[in-house]
């Protein structure tokens, strides 16, 4: 009898925490791998990364801003190949401004004549799948087959703002930056002209709509009404993250499918907004994030990092996020995470990829343990 108690007591007990223990899930992070300095591969310099992606086969591409390209890894971290000629090999932003500051003339000619050629000055951002990479360069579009052939150069307005680009279910180019008419996207034809664009921009709110007058008023309000975080499927769905607020939009064959809202908003830290002054003159609005949110999703996962500090965010060092967890298109949880650099991409199974500065530029990998339905 007293045994049946005492077991009786335990299983209340049990259930009783279950609930408790739910709303306090722990999500571990496993670095398994580093390429770059320090790296057990060999060491491999970046003069900057941009981006960093995955294919099916586990491999790991990296595009380097300065010395344009991207660098193919195998899943071990070891050097396959570079895809892409840069315009400019730069190992750092100084040595670039340095170079281009004696160099005006020669350097807009060279520009101009790889509008055809496709060599890359200052890539943004690229797009990877079993086809094709896509790189995203200032003013154009950068095409490439599956092994790192050329295919084609889009040149593009010099206004366009692009961020990103992806291929959509019709295999049309499409790239993200707002316009002067409020759309996000823009489909463009073979020769890189616009011929149709759609998502609305984001709306700002008035308490930093009334702070931008002047000449650069357009400008300025095309510039922070970017999206923060983004991120692109398979057959062109599209996720971003707004600036304002925390309000996440998908995109489904041009249309708006569905608006998440984070689970708790945004703190004061992440989205205020200043206007600051130089000798009594307005010198542009300047959007308060401790670092942009990030946000990544995959395999029905949508994360996403709000660094909790920026003390050690400029060296690539290791710091604080909360991880804001979404299975299914409803969030699920909120995580405590310290990772070293900052997070770029996601693969699949819970591998993490984070990015370095300029000052430490490496690629970490992690497993994450502990992801919703992972």
């Amino acid at each position: 009898m007293r045994s049946m108690r005492l077991a009786l007591a335990v299983f209340l007990i049990a259930a009783l925490s279950a609930p408790l223990l739910a709303q306090h899930p722990t999500l571990i992070a496993e670095k398994v791998l580093t390429i770059g300095p320090g790296s057990s591969a060999g060491p491999y310099l970046f003069g900057r990364i941009a981006a960093v992606r995955t294919d099916t086969s586990g491999n790991i591409y990296v595009l380097g801003s300065f010395r344009a390209g991207i660098a193919k890894f195998n899943p071990r971290g070891e050097f396959i190949s570079m895809i892409g000629r840069p315009l400019f090999d730069f190992s750092s932003q100084k040595e670039q401004m340095s170079y281009l500051n004696g160099h005006e003339d020669f350097a807009r000619d060279k520009f101009l004549s790889s509008r055809t050629t496709g060599e890359l000055y200052a890539p943004r951002d690229f797009y990877l799948d079993e086809k094709r990479i896509l790189i995203t360069d200032i003013r154009r579009l950068v095409l490439y087959d599956a092994q790192g052939s050329l295919q084609r150069v889009a040149n593009l307005d010099r206004d366009s703002y692009e961020q990103a680009a992806f291929p959509n279910a019709q295999g049309e180019l499409v790239f993200l930056g707002p316009d002067a008419g409020g759309s996000l996207f823009h489909v463009l034809d073979e020769k890189g002209q616009i011929v149709r664009s759609y998502g609305d921009k984001f709306a700002m709110p008035p308490e930093v709509a009334e702070k931008i007058s002047g000449d650069l008023k357009e400008a300025e309000t095309r510039m922070i009404s970017r999206p923060v975080g983004y991120s692109f499927g398979p057959e062109g769905e599209a996720l971003l993250l707004s600036p304002f607020s925390y309000e996440i939009r998908i995109y489904r064959e041009e249309r708006l499918w569905k608006t998440l809202t984070g689970k708790p908003p945004y703190s004061s830290g992440f989205a205020g907004f200043t206007y600051p002054n130089v000798d009594g003159k307005p010198a542009g609005l300047i959007t308060n994030y401790i670092e942009s949110p990030v946000l990544l999703a995959r395999d029905g996962l949508i994360l996403v990092f709000l660094a909790k500090s920026r003390s050690e965010a400029s060296s690539g060092a290791r710091q604080s996020f909360r991880v804001d967890v979404f299975k299914d298109y409803e969030f699920a949880a909120s995580f405590e995470l310290a990772l070293d650099g900052y997070p770029s991409h996601l693969g699949p199974k819970g591998r993490l990829f984070t990015i370095g500065s300029s000052l430490n530029p490496f690629v970490n990998e992690y497993v994450l343990k502990g992801l919703p339905g992972n």
